[in-house]
């Protein structure tokens, strides 16, 4: 069984049940020990953010074929305050920091969501591997310090116990919520380049 990895999740086309949608990007929310309790579903055109509860068979991909989200869109409302607060006691990676983009700065689920965005936490880690059906991560790959890629399984330990709290003060601003520019999160240089969190 292949499995699937955190890029080949970004910005994907996906068959739903309003037809081939381009641009979506899936992102599965787990627990510490690495098991998927939600799948979070981003539309850019037009910018919407749903949490779906994982089940088997909630997501298929066939070889060659497209990813294929078997729920209905349509039927579905967007992610409130309420539902993204309670998945802070859960991950899931987004080395892109597609939440921190314009289009989502004023939903209401993205100063949550984006606290539990484990790119902070895995240290040169650019890309993930879940399970085909995307119910548990399995392996990490990044460069070493000898500049070769190097995977190595997931681990509890590689992540710090998660608790619901508030998003720090410093993500709020008087019209409503900001993020930091990630050129501020601990110093950290995302993706080798600077670019401007736009207002």
């Amino acid at each position: 069984m292949f499995h699937l990895s955190s890029k080949a999740l970004y910005r994907q086309p996906v068959v739903t049940d309003l037809g081939l949608r381009n641009s979506i990007s899936l992102f599965p929310i787990f627990d510490g020990a690495g098991t998927t309790r939600q799948l979070g579903v981003v539309s850019e055109n037009p910018a919407r953010i749903y949490l779906v509860n994982w089940r088997p068979g909630l997501v298929t991909k066939r070889l060659l074929r497209p990813l294929q989200l078997n729920i209905s869109l349509q039927a579905l409302e967007e992610a409130s305050e309420d539902e993204a607060r309670a998945a802070t006691g859960w991950w899931h990676f987004d080395p892109w920091w597609l939440l921190t983009e314009k289009n989502f700065l004023d939903h209401p689920a993205t100063p949550w969501l984006s606290t539990t965005n484990a790119a902070r936490e895995f240290k040169k880690v650019s890309n993930v591997f879940f399970r085909r059906d995307l119910s548990a991560i399995t392996t990490l790959g990044g460069l070493n310090t000898a500049g070769q890629w190097e995977y190595r399984a997931y681990q509890p330990s590689l992540l710090p116990e998660r608790e619901v709290a508030p998003p720090e003060e410093n993500t709020i601003r008087a019209t409503g919520w900001r993020l930091r520019p990630f050129w501020d999160r601990d110093g950290e240089n995302r993706r080798g380049r600077h670019r401007a969190v736009r207002a």
